[in-house]
């Protein structure tokens, strides 16, 4: 796998989790994600804030590392008790998204001897601003899912899904800062880390070339398998929550 491709470094940025809760375990996807401050980038595992709650016990998996590379269908399965505590969640309700610091998870796994490899999400790979309200109505997304049934269960990795913004993502879809996704989002897919993709033209010396440039949108999540819908929150969100547990912790 050509790892110097974003396409493919996602893959690995991406995370399948799992909850155990009274009603039996439920799963969905989650992803790494970085956080920069200032000069400092800072690790987080990001996901669904729903999917967390009421779980006393969970799982992240990860692919483990061989040498410098992933060695891509073994995987180690993290279990995390007191789950639902182990995450920060966003203080409002209508803001379906939790984060865990990544670091200390990596520090456990180093005691017991683990190395698993991993890429990340940068902040700085989201829209700004200015850039968002340049956007069409409608734009092409995709989407790294660990959908129930569907994900690559030999290689254990999430498949892509693709689809639209049904509404623009520089609106706030129902006075949210979320947009609404049309695509085929299936069981599992909640927390899912989305994308627009655009495709830029480079000259060659033997023509033109063309290369894929991926901006973070956000995560996905509320997703209705009848409707094919789901409901985007905005990467700001994901930011603003990170940027609020480091604040936190550096006043203490």
């Amino acid at each position: 796998m050509d790892l110097t491709k974003a396409a493919n470094q996602f893959f690995f940025a991406t995370v399948k989790i799992e909850a155990d809760k009274s009603s039996g375990m439920e799963s969905g996807t989650g992803f790494i994600f970085s956080q920069k401050l200032e000069d400092e980038n800072y690790l987080f595992i990001v996901t669904s804030k729903h999917l967390c709650q009421s779980a006393p016990e969970g799982r992240i998996s990860f692919t483990k590392k061989s040498g410098d590379e992933p060695d891509i269908g073994n995987r180690f399965d993290l279990t995390i008790s007191d789950f639902e505590n182990a995450w920060t969640a966003h203080p409002d309700s209508n803001m379906d998204v939790a984060i865990m610091p990544l670091v200390p998870i990596l520090d456990y796994l180093f005691d017991e001897g683990v190395e698993v490899f991993f890429t990340s999400i940068s902040s700085e790979c989201a829209l700004d601003e200015e850039n968002i309200v340049s956007r069409e109505a409608v734009e092409d997304v995709l989407f790294y899912s660990y959908a129930d049934d569907w994900y690559d269960q030999d290689n254990y990795l999430p498949i892509i899904c693709q689809g639209s913004t049904a509404t623009p993502i520089y609106m706030d879809y129902k006075r949210s800062r979320a947009f609404l996704v049309n695509a085929d989002v299936l069981p599992g897919g909640n927390g899912s880390p989305i994308f627009m993709v655009e495709k830029e033209i480079f000259p060659k010396l033997n023509g033109m070339g063309f290369n894929n440039r991926f901006y973070f949108l956000g995560l996905l999540t509320n997703c209705q398998q009848i409707r094919q819908m789901g409901i985007a929150l905005k990467a700001s969100v994901i930011s603003d929550i990170c940027m609020t547990f480091l604040q936190d912790i550096n006043k203490n």
